[in-house]
């Protein structure tokens, strides 16, 4: 399913569930044949990680909506809005960057590191968890 592997734990099929006195952890729904319970909960481990996915989708349209080829070599600059985003974009960037370097090619680098003779293919505000970022993709300067 969508390249997630589930394993022993992960899903548990009961007869019967408890509905009522429910925590706010979880989120159910029926159909009133089948009820589906999810962990609500918020989980530091897996903000990184969906903030890394969500950081390379807005990558990659970016270089699609710019004609580029998989095989273009470009260079990414990032700035984020506020010091808090920064800190989590970053952060999932630092401990995942294997991640991001094979599926973009390279790595987002500050826009205040991109040189005065870099050209500029296209920039564009995104989001990402929440937090406005704006992207370039350039050619490398000389």
């Amino acid at each position: 399913m969508d390249g997630i592997e589930l394993v022993k734990g992960d899903l548990t099929v009961q007869r019967y569930i408890d509905l009522g006195g429910s925590s706010q952890q979880y989120g159910t729904h029926t159909d009133n044949d089948v009820v589906v319970r999810l962990d609500l909960a918020s989980y530091p481990e897996l903000l990184g990680e969906w903030v890394t996915r969500e950081l390379i989708n807005r990558i990659q349209k970016l270089r699609k909506k710019a004609g580029l080829q998989a095989t273009d070599n470009v260079d990414i600059y990032i700035s984020v809005e506020d010091q808090e985003g920064d800190n989590v974009v970053r952060e999932a960037m630092n401990d995942h960057s294997d991640s991001i370097r094979k599926s973009v090619g390279s790595m987002p680098v500050d826009v205040k590191e991109k040189p005065e003779d870099a050209t500029v293919i296209i920039m564009e505000e995104q989001e990402v968890a929440g937090r406005k970022i704006l992207l370039w993709l350039a050619h490398p300067g000389s």
